[in-house]
């Protein structure tokens, strides 16, 4: 039966009054507009910055405006539409779980909000222990969560989060594609240049059973020598040597990573400085990482937009 919260039939002068206010062209208008104010104030929060007192007060009696409209626009929609047992009850549509969850996110926010600040050398602080209050406030997180009450009002949006939750089944199977190339660029890389990414922290040394002791480096100042790997990736095994190769797919640093392959001499060697004195060998070792670079970033890669566009 078409009954909202149990007792009130679509002709319920409440519930009429509550439909006229939810099929309103400008409601729709009004809500996005407070979204995006909401957004807004949560920007100008930035934790860590000492925000002028009048800025810092504005903001927290606009979380509590935003938190009670969010609260009102529920209200009214429930009223409208029913919570669960109507016909077209609030609850059935996915989005409107959404927004409702959020705004109990909200409240929930603003019960930490209350409780931390009345915790501080009030009463609270003889049963509230230190873990509990660290724990209301990580509440606060919570707010980031808000400008995601776009998705439930913005059709457009709504269509692409859609798109991509279809694409989930194909986007798996490219996804196995990739591991598949990563995996064996990966064993290929190891058995190319493990061992010999590494380096000395004193560049004049070459070799690791030199890397000992100390040296003076260019500021003056006396440093121990280590063995150390580069921080753009090295291929000394099989893990590191996929997130390499996963870190040169979205282009990052690659050609950093390319010029020590190029450069690479043996195992606890370190690489040329000066890529221009290797010889042709080395030099064909770039195939392995343009190789990677067209197949990873240019193809594999984009799989994943061709079948998202697909859906």
């Amino acid at each position: 039966e078409d009954l909202a919260l149990g007792c009130m039939p679509p002709s319920h002068p409440v519930r009429a009054a509550a439909l006229r206010v939810v099929l309103h062209p400008r409601f729709e208008t009004a809500v996005i507009a407070c979204i995006s104010l909401s957004s807004l104030a949560l920007a100008l929060d930035t934790p860590g910055e000492e925000l002028d007192p009048r800025l810092a007060a504005s903001l927290r009696v606009s979380e509590w405006l935003f938190t009670c409209l969010f609260t009102l626009e529920l209200v009214v929609k429930v009223l409208a539409l029913g919570l669960l047992r109507t016909p077209g009850a609030y609850l059935k549509v996915p989005w409107n779980q959404l927004d409702a969850l959020l705004v109990v996110t909200s409240w929930l926010s603003r019960a930490s909000d209350l409780v931390t600040a009345w915790a501080p050398g009030g009463a609270a602080g003889s049963f509230l222990s230190s873990d509990l209050l660290d724990m209301l406030r990580s509440l606060r997180l919570l707010r980031v969560l808000r400008p995601l009450r776009v998705l439930t009002h913005n059709e457009g949006m709504r269509l692409a989060v859609n798109s991509l939750l279809r694409s989930f089944p194909e986007v798996a199977n490219v996804l196995l594609i990739f591991a598949v190339f990563l995996v064996v660029f990966g064993i290929l890389g190891v058995q190319l240049f493990a061992g010999r990414f590494s380096s000395c922290t004193d560049p004049a040394v070459e070799f690791k059973s030199a890397c000992t002791g100390s040296y003076v480096d260019e500021a003056g100042e006396r440093r121990a020598r280590v063995w150390v790997t580069p921080d753009v990736g090295h291929f000394d095994h099989i893990g590191r040597s996929m997130m390499t190769l996963f870190e040169m797919s979205g282009l990052e640093m690659w050609p950093d990573v390319m010029l020590l392959g190029i450069g690479a001499r043996e195992v606890d060697q370190a690489p040329l400085e000066d890529v221009r004195d290797a010889d042709g060998t080395r030099v064909a070792r770039s195939t392995f990482f343009i190789a990677w670079v067209l197949l990873g970033a240019f193809f594999l890669i984009n799989l994943f937009v061709g079948v998202v566009i697909d859906n």
